[in-house]
């Protein structure tokens, strides 16, 4: 280990991830559990339409105050915050969110 990181008690880079590696599977563990359920899904459909891949990129509210600049940084935020999250949501479960059986999704 380079003196600097033991110095600063910084873990080795291939101890740090071990460590990521470790965090990852769990939070790909806990997600599938999260969104494998109907109610589980709905929130994953709610949370796609609110800054998913569909949502458009340019934007700007005159009555919030707010101007284009605004509005497309802050579209693009929440884009990013998406790209993430995915990352996380195995594939077949984003696809039942996104094209699963409406009455499903919906609820009553």
């Amino acid at each position: 280990m380079p003196l600097h990181r033991e110095r600063l008690g910084l873990l080795d880079k291939e101890v740090q991830q071990k460590v990521l590696d470790q965090k990852r599977k769990l939070l790909v563990r806990d997600m599938t559990i999260c969104f494998s359920t109907i109610e589980g899904r709905r929130v994953l459909r709610y949370l796609m339409n609110i800054c998913g891949p569909n949502k458009g990129k340019i934007g700007g509210n005159p009555q919030l105050g707010m101007d284009v600049l605004q509005g497309t940084f802050y579209n693009s935020c929440r884009e990013q915050i998406w790209i993430e999250f995915k990352e996380f949501i195995p594939a077949n479960i984003l696809q039942k969110a996104e094209y699963g059986d409406m009455d499903e999704l919906e609820g009553d």
